[in-house]
């Protein structure tokens, strides 16, 4: 009977740790996703900014004070080459001339002398005064200085035309990159003036000399390049700043993983966790290049092996774990 009583009292708590024995180990089992190494495409990305400006551009310059006495054109009109942008008043062009005889260090000799004489005849006149300005090219004026019936700064462009639909973008590199740049290479940017929109080019020269700049508030040293524009963009207007990247032409397969997949130990070592037989093992690994989708991993190779996606969840090295699906 004794014997009985012992018996029955250690079969009930062995009895009792049975039926508890699943729900513990249920509960110690960490769900996990997984996730496997890929491969990627990786190009050495360079920052750049910079401006649009005028592929082509034509400045008119007056040798001499004129006098319009009809302007044509205004800023923002579009113009033949041979188009009469003003009509000079030959008459009151003497004049003046005549009047600023004291200031003759703004006026060439020779038109001082020519026209400087009491007896001007025709020729003289048809000579060193135009009776017009015409385009030279067609395209845009962007800026004009001619006003009817006041005179003109001499030595000075009066007018500028820039041929239609001729921008190109004049950007900065710095110089510790500039040997990862070469004629071909995919520039894409955008425009302060148009926030979000993506334009892209080709880059088109790189200059052969560097330049100090300002970066803030710390001396740069840049080399300056070209970028052809793809197409024509009609939103991109000359005087725009721009920023954007230079995507290198050559590409090189990197194997990366998941940034969460990733973690590190006391000593800054990295590893992640690998799925084997329903076991999460701790694996150091080196890492590489942070890319926008992970992290370069350089070794061990741990193609087709799954990888812990989830690894902040893992408690312990070589805990069990239960994969499940998102």
């Amino acid at each position: 009977m004794k014997k009985y009583v012992i018996m029955q009292a250690v079969a009930i708590p062995m009895f009792i740790l049975a039926l508890f024995i699943p729900v513990f180990i249920t509960n110690s089992v960490i769900p996990v996703e997984v996730t496997t190494v890929s491969q990627a495409n990786y190009t050495d990305d360079i920052y750049v900014n910079g401006f649009v400006e005028e592929k082509s551009k034509k400045d008119i310059f007056a040798n001499l004070p004129l006098v319009p006495s009809k302007v044509n054109f205004r800023i923002g009109d579009k113009v033949n080459a041979g188009d009469v942008i003003a009509e000079i008043d030959t008459d009151a062009t003497k004049n003046a001339l005549l009047q600023l005889a004291n200031m003759a260090n703004f006026i060439p000799k020779e038109y001082v002398d020519a026209i400087g004489k009491l007896n001007v005849d025709e020729k003289i006149i048809k000579d060193y005064i135009p009776t017009e300005m015409t385009a030279p090219i067609s395209g845009t004026i962007t800026s004009i200085s001619l006003v009817e019936g006041a005179i003109s700064t001499p030595n000075t462009s009066v007018v500028t035309i820039i041929q239609a639909d001729e921008n190109r973008v004049k950007m900065s590199v710095n110089e510790s990159d500039i040997d990862k740049v070469k004629v071909g290479d995919t520039v894409v940017f955008k425009a302060n003036a148009t926030k979000d929109v993506k334009y892209v080019g080709k880059v088109e020269r790189v200059f052969p000399t560097a330049t100090k700049t300002l970066v803030g508030t710390t001396q740069a040293t840049v080399v300056g390049i070209y970028v052809d524009l793809a197409e024509n963009y009609d939103k991109l207007r000359p005087g725009y700043t721009v920023n954007g990247v230079i995507h290198n032409a050559d590409k090189e397969v990197v194997h990366i993983i998941p940034y969460e997949a990733v973690l590190q130990d006391a000593k800054n070592k990295e590893y992640v966790y690998v799925i084997r037989n329903s076991h999460a093992e701790r694996c150091y690994i080196e890492t590489g290049r942070e890319l926008g989708d992970g992290i370069e991993i350089l070794s061990p190779s741990l193609f087709d092996q799954a990888i812990v996606k989830n690894a902040n969840d893992i408690k312990r090295d070589r805990g069990l774990v239960k994969i499940v699906k998102k």
